[in-house]
């Protein structure tokens, strides 16, 4: 069945297998009639919450969204060879109480990429690779807000611009809590946040590229 712009994709909570790389980047979805997953547990009318979310076990397969898709309520997670999710392929995704973990511990594995103007409200990311990132944005616009990242060489790695994280909790990341690294990564906000690196001293709180100087602090631990 194909699915277009303002369909509802209901998720009943349980556990689901992945078999294969999955990629639905091209379904018409638009800002006034996205695409939206909701997860659910008994009922469709009440949110799922913690383990109660449906959980997509993806061994070692991807999950990619397009444009304008609403993916909220689910757990995904796997050991990916990239990203465990991505919408980097189209533009203003939204992730609303997404819990993803990619297990795969060679370098430079990601929980998530998100996409430009994406928003990512309420969600919890881990990535135990070695120089990888729980949330990964290098598109323009990306909203992080209300996340937990954790367990991860870089919380948060950002390379690009008007970028904002509002009111996140980043800790136990060996090498940064935030990476800014990427010159790129410019006019950008971080405000309210608890940021740190690891209880054994290891990882820094912030890391920037020398090159920063439109970028706003405020508030943050």
């Amino acid at each position: 069945e194909v699915v277009i712009g303002g369909n509802i994709i209901y998720w009943k909570n349980g556990s689901y297998t992945l078999g294969e790389l999955v990629a639905v980047v091209s379904a018409s979805s638009t800002t006034t009639n996205p695409i939206k997953i909701i997860g659910y547990d008994t009922l469709r009318s009440t949110n799922a919450l913690g383990a109660n979310r449906p959980t997509i076990a993806q061994g070692t397969n991807s999950l990619s969204f397009g444009s304008n898709w609403v993916i909220r309520n689910m757990i995904f997670s796997g050991a990916i060879a990239g990203s465990t999710i991505t919408s980097a392929s189209g533009t203003s995704a939204r992730w609303i109480n997404v819990k993803a973990t990619n297990t795969a511990t060679s370098t430079t594995r990601l929980a998530i990429t998100v996409s430009a103007d994406s928003v990512t409200l309420w969600c919890e990311f881990t990535s135990l690779s070695a120089s990888g990132a729980g949330y990964n944005s290098s598109t323009s616009g990306s909203k992080l807000l209300g996340c937990y990242i954790h367990d991860s060489d870089n919380g948060a790695f950002v390379g690009s611009t008007r970028y904002s994280m509002f009111g996140c909790l980043v800790e136990a990341c060996d090498t940064a809590g935030v990476s800014l690294s990427s010159g790129s990564a410019t006019e950008g906000w971080l405000v309210n946040n608890t940021i740190y690196g690891t209880e054994a001293k290891r990882g820094t709180g912030i890391l920037m590229a020398a090159s920063h100087s439109t970028d706003t602090f405020v508030n943050n631990i």
